[in-house]
């Protein structure tokens, strides 16, 4: 593939990029393949009053996780110039080539799918939650914004069993887009290099 052609700004919204995903590859949660293993168990057993089910989580500490967020959350949160989608945006009318054009076509799926597909989806308390509707929650409620309604309605979650599979799904829907945006980094990289792919 060609090098694009850009704007001045343009080429600062790439490298700004770029940087931001250095960053995020210096994270512990990035940089440590075994602490992306992540699993969630739910078990039943007889009891000698009827049924009981235990549940069962392996996820790296909070605090990794945070440090993860921190410096995910600029390639998700809509209005940060390096949002997702509007670098694919970019990326797409810049690039002319079909086969480029095809695979970035792909992420785009791919990452829209993962913060929509009903696979994951959870019902909880009378409220179907999708993967998109769970990042949103942590964000808002817990880690960056203290949206109020959102602070109750995570709390209701957190005095149940459901917090830890919530906490679950959470980290298993940033792995999924950190995979996209990852991918999306490549395409950067081989688009702005002066050599022709």
């Amino acid at each position: 593939m060609p090098k694009i052609q850009l704007s001045e700004n343009e080429w600062e919204k790439l490298n700004l990029f770029l940087r931001r995903f250095e960053q995020l590859e210096r994270t512990r949660f990035y940089s440590n393949p075994k602490l992306k293993n992540i699993q969630y168990k739910i078990k039943g057993e007889k009891v000698d009053k009827g049924f009981q089910t235990r549940f069962e989580i392996k996820v790296p500490d909070e605090e990794t996780i945070k440090s993860f967020l921190l410096s995910f959350r600029v390639f998700y949160m809509e209005g940060e110039h390096t949002n997702f989608y509007s670098i694919y945006n970019l990326l797409y009318k810049k690039i002319l080539d079909k086969k480029v054009r095809n695979d970035l076509a792909t992420i785009r799926s791919n990452y829209t799918k993962a913060l929509n597909t009903s696979f994951t989806s959870i019902n909880f308390l009378g409220k179907s939650y999708l993967p998109k509707d769970i990042v949103d929650l942590w964000f808002n409620a817990e880690y960056f914004h203290t949206d109020i309604e959102k602070v109750k309605e995570l709390d209701k979650i957190v005095i149940s069993p459901g917090k830890s599979l919530f906490f679950y799904l959470l980290i298993d829907a940033v792995i999924t887009l950190t995979n996209q945006i990852s991918i999306l980094k490549e395409i950067i990289v081989r688009a702005t290099s002066d050599d022709t792919v």
